[in-house]
């Protein structure tokens, strides 16, 4: 993903659509990094959500894991295509 324009300001406003996730937890967050926990709904199985920013190219790194078992039925997968959605509706990612 890249960011739309001045990294800063997006970067904040990213990290705001990461915390209004359901059961989202964020436990770290510089400004070229964010690392967040979802619950799931079910079941309560915690997954790790990591965005990495690189300031001079304005890419942003995603990556969605379940800390447990193998195999998530998509639902990370989906997690970050409903994020990817998201930015882009909010005008923060080309």
């Amino acid at each position: 993903m890249q960011l739309a324009g001045n990294s800063e300001r997006e970067w904040d406003e990213i990290r705001a659509v990461v915390d209004a996730l359901p059961r989202s937890r964020i436990l770290a967050a510089t400004e070229h990094y964010l690392h967040a926990t979802l619950k799931s709904r079910l079941f309560g199985f915690i997954d790790d959500l990591e965005l990495k920013l690189d300031p001079q190219t304005k890419m942003i790194g995603i990556r969605s894991a379940s800390r447990s078992g193998s195999y998530d039925m998509g639902v990370n997968r989906r997690r970050v295509e409903n994020l990817r959605k998201q930015l882009k509706a909010a005008a923060l990612i080309l």
